[in-house]
């Protein structure tokens, strides 16, 4: 499929633009399902070809695009179209993420917020400001298709898609009810908010590139009619940047004092603003949800503790301006559960990792694997006689004495782990003359509470004493995680 879309591409430069592609180079893939394409000609001028299957979302992302372009606005020109595949400007490589990661993410001596970020983010928010007023003078909010508003009907969307993804895949027990209220509540104060306004709906860092030092905007095809706070939200609570507290407030107060050079700074400003922070993270959970927790993208659910800190930090302070207490009881029970810490995930460089996993087939299923390897081995202990039947063991786990005395007196399970423990073995060494990152090892019964948890215990006692290797334990029915 990917030679086919190459070629059609090609075939619509040289057709439309009259010019003949020399090479064509795939660009990493996105949460999107569109494709981005590099070409580059024979006299190294370069384009950006863009497929995607949805012709109503390439209708509006080019229709946007003129637009703002005759706005004078930083958006990419696109210079040739048909119903699947258009081909625009080639802005490079130098996204504010990037930027970021350089500068700030990777940097482990850093304490302080770099200044040259700082001045990108400030350069960042006033193209922002320019794109809410110049931008939105005498727009046709009917060119934002399929939704032309972010109303209450949009925001419902998002509370559900953080409801129905998030909260009930997290397995934290929840009044839906109350929540519902809670949900109610939080819109009808949103929706006081002045909603004139062009708003960009995916505001993050990888959507800014820079372009001979000047802020451009991309993938703004789901923008659509709103508040002047939802995509400054977007932009400073980033989960996979986490700005310190005190960045996002002092660029803020920047955006409150640029705006007020274009137009009158809205009552409740403050609260508005923190309120679309929660409503946008509520929406980006649910994102990370489906993507994560159902699609097991790793990605996504390494961003899953980011946003939960946010948002816990968010109500700790006090900053959103209304008592929501089911949102608040779910995030704190999810906070003192631990669940979230099994998405914390870091490879160190050249040393092997062992993740190792007790599950239950039947509740969870098969662990996350965060690495992006795919996963590793599986053992089925099913077979193995599960102490859980008797009374006396059914509130006990594969961690104490008295399971533990029961499975070994059988000894079936010993058999069992040796047999896993020489594969797991073998693997090891390899990977370790080979310099691989990352293995994963899961073991799995009927409620991954009894079996799978001894063999869990004993593999990782017994790869701690052998081998100078990462390990990391997680008992994923019990929200127990560990590290050597």
């Amino acid at each position: 499929m990917q030679h086919k879309a190459t070629k059609k591409i090609a075939e619509l430069a040289q057709k439309q633009l009259n010019i003949e592609i020399a090479t064509i180079e795939a660009l990493p893939a996105s949460a999107s399902p569109r494709k981005y394409y590099r070409l580059l000609t024979k006299d190294n001028q370069s384009y950006i070809g863009v497929h995607g299957n949805d012709q109503l979302e390439n209708k509006t992302f080019i229709e946007l695009a003129n637009w703002f372009r005759s706005k004078e606005l930083n958006v990419p020109e696109v210079f040739v179209k048909n119903d699947e595949f258009y081909i625009q400007e080639d802005l490079g490589n130098e996204s504010l993420y990037g930027l970021v990661q350089k500068h700030w993410l990777n940097s482990k001596e850093q304490t302080e917020f770099p200044s040259i970020l700082l001045e990108k983010y400030q350069s960042v928010i006033k193209e922002l400001i320019q794109w809410q007023t110049k931008g939105t003078e005498h727009f046709d909010f009917e060119l934002c298709k399929p939704v032309q508003a972010f109303d209450a009907k949009a925001l419902h969307w998002d509370f559900n898609y953080f409801k129905y993804y998030f909260a009930k895949l997290c397995g934290i027990p929840f009044d839906e009810s109350a929540l519902q209220t809670d949900f109610d509540k939080l819109c009808a104060f949103l929706m006081k908010a002045d909603r004139k306004y062009f708003m960009h709906r995916d505001f993050q860092s990888r959507n800014i590139l820079f372009k001979a030092e000047k802020p451009y905007f991309i993938d703004f095809q789901s923008g659509r009619r709103g508040p002047l706070y939802y995509d400054l939200a977007s932009l400073l609570y980033q989960s996979s940047v986490q700005l310190p507290e005190a960045t996002r407030e002092a660029l803020f107060n920047f955006y409150l004092e640029e705006s007020a050079k274009e137009m009158p700074v809205e009552t409740h400003a403050v609260e508005f603003f923190y309120g679309f922070v929660g409503a946008r993270l509520l929406q980006v959970l649910g994102a990370y949800g489906f993507r994560g927790l159902l699609e097991k993208k790793p990605y996504f659910l390494k961003s899953i503790p980011n946003a939960l800190h946010n948002i816990n930090y968010l109500f700790n302070s006090g900053k959103i301006p209304l008592h929501l207490p089911a949102l608040q009881s779910l995030f704190q029970n999810l906070n003192n559960s631990g669940w979230a810490e099994q998405f914390r995930f870091e490879l160190p460089e050249n040393e092997l990792t062992v993740s190792i996993h007790s599950f239950s087939y039947k509740k969870k299923g098969f662990p996350f694997d965060l690495s992006g390897n795919g996963g590793g081995f599986m053992f089925d202990c099913r077979a193995i006689h599960n102490p859980g039947r008797y009374d006396a063991y059914k509130q006990l786990t594969g961690r104490d004495k008295g399971v533990i005395d029961f499975l070994e007196e059988e000894g079936e399970i010993l058999h069992f782990f040796e047999n896993a423990k020489a594969m797991v073995d073998a693997s090891i060494q390899k990977y370790m003359k080979r310099n691989f990152q990352h293995l994963q090892v899961g073991f799995g019964c009927t409620g991954g509470q009894h079996r799978s948890v001894y063999c869990a215990e004993k593999l990782f006692d017994y790869l701690n004493n052998k081998y100078p290797i990462r390990l990391r334990l997680s008992h994923d029915e019990q929200n127990i995680f560990e590290t050597n």
